[in-house]
């Protein structure tokens, strides 16, 4: 258990490197394209949380098990992209 809280692997940051890099351009290519989905400054708010959470753990090295867990939920995402 202690392994979740502490350890890295270069998958998962790897995979936190991926998941921050995909959030900064899905908010900035938004912002260039100037998006007028509705409630797109919903989505811009989660991704910013999202880069400073992923960022945080991976700039401190910790807690990348619960990153990456984070990460399966996020599949879901997938079909409120499709609606929205």
């Amino acid at each position: 258990v202690k392994s979740r809280w502490n350890d890295v692997t270069p998958e998962s940051h790897t995979f936190l490197v991926l998941y921050i890099s995909k959030n900064i351009m899905r908010t900035v290519s938004s912002l260039l394209l100037r998006d007028s989905k509705k409630g797109i400054w919903l989505i811009h708010v989660h991704h910013v949380i999202s880069i400073a959470c992923y960022g945080t753990g991976l700039y401190l090295g910790r807690m990348h098990f619960f990153g990456v867990l984070d990460g399966v939920c996020e599949f879901s995402v997938i079909f409120l992209n499709a609606k929205l």
